[in-house]
């Protein structure tokens, strides 16, 4: 665990090169000339409709005014105020509307000027935090590159507050306060023209440039995020106090610090609570954003933070956020929140996240927005590794879609990811009904993907699914008559996964990941896509090395191609360069000089008795499957009975489907049906799915739709069953011989 954070932290390093630029020191709460905080600066963006605060240090007692200037030089505002027996000072001026003016403040003390900000915008203002997904630059992006390679600059009309990574405190970066700080050293504003912009999030800066359209007002970004961080950093030590909840989860997960113990050295900026929230989020309680955007939760997977604990942490982050930018219980400060990329973090953490992730959106439906992004481009830098995809653009657009529907008025219920409210068992299947589909929901392609149903057993089946009702569906499997639960996108790996709400004709956003029973299975169907014969390639992750595209199979003495004409979605067909050809499952990718399996796919195919699926002779004589090879090692592979005829199927020359049923209780070893059967225990680490055929050069098949039945039993032990029909020379009584000797190795 350890490494991996370390790994991810110094991925991070390298990955915000730009933001984690050392900038100038600011002012410090100390007596002495009047100074502003390092939170101001030319260039800056004020809320609109709130009040604008200029703070800062000063002598206690000393008279503060101050006046705002249009870009015609005129008045339009006035304050004063007195420093405070503290020796600071809050200077207030009236609300100002959103537009494109640009203001200079004069700021002056018992009449002497002491700052003077240039071009100040008041408009929309909204801040992004998180963890490295949020703090990917926007000169890394995929669209940030494009944007570079044709010359182009920035938005012009934005605004971002730089917030350095690791701010210092008393001129050191490893030193921690206990109190939330008035002031961020290093920060600084610049425009979305600036060369800084390309530093900053890409997914702010896609968000606000939509959002600045949209609108056309100036968009502010408050940008403060850390890759590695966990949602705890973010929270500040009164709210945990005050949530005894959180608490429990932070003692249970041993990183709870008293604030009488708390020491000012030795902490881990990433994992331990307040690090974060005491030296940056505090201090921009003088702004007053409109929304939060949050993409985080990669670091809590990996930290053993439950989906209950994380949920209970996003509320009182929500909570206790919403009281520092100055709003009450009743108005909740929005928070537009990402999903997270693909991604092995083992155990299956990830699917339950996800599935948690829209559960939150459920619990704060009025003030939460939910997008997934398992639907989009997983192309990454080598540099900073799968786990930050290049594609931020998309994300950005759609945070500014969900903001437009939340807070500024525009129509529609898609704003955010469809949600199960509810799911009923009937007639064989699950009916699911959902919240947020605006128009309705759909599929991308042809048929339903991601689906999967399981009975009493908790053996988990590929499912189908179709539309009850605009906002209903039904999934169900035949190899499952009695379904108990229902799952969605629950996968590490839930790339191919389709369904997506609608608005005005157009797909939205993809659904929320799901399980309707999380009591029931272990769902060990992920990573199986490949048997239903609809995609040519399919991503994998593996090492950072091996992720990638890899094809769902690889034909051997035959070409491939995928054709619609199918059982559902599309097949797989086959035209042979050699009398005998076959195609094989991609199920492993070399490790250096090792072969391993897939991280994101289950291996176990040991509860379930039998396989089926269709094939097609469309060729003018018949062909043979000579067997289905199910590979359990490099040596080893099993034929099961086919048909219940042997491990060979005649395939007639007719040009219909053929089903063929493969019994998993009826193993022959390397495909001699001489000896004995073997027990589906050894199915438990599949490596392979192999299909060979035997015919003539040109011969064609088309395959489709591979289907599992569960069987919640692991399987019967070795049967040595004598085969004399089939024993033909002596060599054949060595090998039943030797056969008869290895069955007691399964029981």
């Amino acid at each position: 665990m350890q490494t991996i954070r370390k790994w991810i932290a110094a991925a991070l390093c390298a990955l915000c090169v730009f933001a984690c630029a050392a900038l100038p020191a600011g002012a410090a709460d100390e007596p002495g000339a009047a100074q502003l905080y390092n939170l101001y600066g030319d260039d800056m963006l004020f809320a609109q409709n709130n009040p604008i605060v200029f703070a800062g240090a000063v002598t206690r007692g000393l008279h503060v005014t101050g006046q705002l200037l249009d870009d015609a030089g005129k008045t339009v505002a006035k304050a004063e105020t007195y420093a405070n027996k503290s020796n600071r000072f809050a200077l207030q001026f009236p609300a100002l509307k959103g537009g494109y003016t640009q203001y200079t403040a004069v700021l002056q003390i018992e009449g002497t000027e002491f700052a003077r900000l240039e071009r100040i915008l008041v408009g929309e203002l909204w801040m992004a935090s998180g963890q490295s997904n949020m703090e990917y630059p926007l000169g890394q992006s995929a669209k940030g590159l494009e944007m570079q390679s044709r010359g182009e600059s920035g938005n012009p009309h934005l605004r971002i507050l730089h917030v350095p990574s690791y701010v210092e405190y008393m001129g050191d970066a490893e030193r921690f306060p206990a109190q939330p700080q008035r002031d961020i050293p290093g920060a600084l504003w610049y425009t979305g023209s600036s060369p800084m912009v390309w530093g900053m999030s890409a997914v702010a800066y896609f968000f606000a440039d939509t959002l600045q359209q949209a609108l056309h007002m100036p968009v502010g970004i408050l940008n403060c995020a850390l890759g590695g961080s966990s949602i705890y950093s973010w929270l500040g030590f009164d709210a945990i106090q005050g949530d005894d909840a959180v608490k429990q989860d932070l003692i249970a997960l041993d990183r709870f610090t008293d604030a009488d113990d708390w020491k000012e050295t030795g902490h881990n900026v990433y994992l331990d609570m307040t690090t974060n929230y005491n030296k940056k989020v505090q201090a921009l309680a003088v702004f007053r954003p409109q929304g939060l955007l949050w993409y985080q939760g990669e670091t809590d997977l990996l930290s053993d933070c439950s989906d209950d604990a994380y949920a209970r942490a996003f509320d009182l982050l929500q909570r206790s956020w919403s009281r520092l930018f100055g709003r009450g219980a009743d108005d909740l400060l929005p928070i537009l929140y990402s999903g997270l990329a693909p991604y092995h973090y083992g155990d299956g953490k990830l699917p339950a996240r996800t599935a948690a992730f829209g559960r939150i959106q459920q619990q704060r439906p009025d003030s939460r927005a939910y997008l997934p992004i398992y639907d989009l481009p997983l192309t990454f830098l080598p540099a900073v590794g799968s786990i930050h995809p290049q594609t931020k653009a998309p994300i950005g657009m759609r945070m500014a879609d969900a903001a437009l529907h939340m807070v500024y008025g525009k129509a529609g219920s898609a704003y955010t990811a469809a949600v199960p409210q509810k799911a009923l068992i009937r007639d064989g299947g699950i009916l699911v009904t959902f919240a947020h589909t605006g128009d309705g929901l759909t599929f991308a392609g042809d048929a339903a993907q991601g689906f999967s149903v399981c009975g009493r057993d908790g053996i988990y089946v590929q499912a189908d699914a179709e539309l009850a009702a605009p906002d209903t569906l039904r999934i169900f499997a035949p190899e499952v008559p009695d379904p108990v639960s229902a799952a969605y996108a629950y996968a590490e790996n839930n790339t191919t996964a389709n369904l997506f709400s609608t608005e005005n004709g157009e797909r939205k956003l993809p659904a929320s990941p799901f399980v309707t029973d999380p009591s029931v299975g272990k769902l060990l169907w992920q990573g199986r896509d490949y048997l239903s014969f609809d995609f040519p390639q399919i991503w994998h992750f593996n090492t950072e090395k091996a992720t990638g595209f890899y094809p769902a199979w690889q034909p051997e003495n035959a070409q491939a191609k995928y054709t619609a004409d199918a059982v559902r979605g599309n097949a797989l067909q086959l035209t042979a360069e050699r009398p005998q050809f076959s195609v094989r499952s991609c199920s492993t990718f070399l490790d250096g000089a090792a072969k391993r399996a897939f991280h994101d796919s289950e291996p176990d195919y040991s509860r379930y008795e039998k396989i089926t699926f269709f094939v097609r002779n469309d060729s003018a004589k018949d062909i043979t499957l000579r067997s289905v090879r199910l590979h359990a090692s490099r040596l080893c592979w099993f034929a099961p009975d086919a048909n219940g005829s042997g491990v060979c199927v005649t395939i007639p020359a007719d040009g219909k489907l053929h089903e063929i049923t493969l019994d998993l209780n009826t193993l022959f070893l390397r495909g001699k049906e001489c000896g004995a059967t073997y027990s589906r225990r050894f199915l438990r680490n599949l490596t392979q799915i192999e299909l060979c055929f035997e015919g003539r050069a040109g011969d064609r098949v088309t395959i489709d739709e591979m289907r599992l039945t569960p069987n919640g039993e692991k399987g019967a032990r070795v049967r040595f069953i004598p085969r004399f029909d089939r024993i033909q020379t002596p060599f054949d009584y060595l090998r039943c011989a030797a056969m008869w000797l290895l069955s007691p190795l399964s029981k």
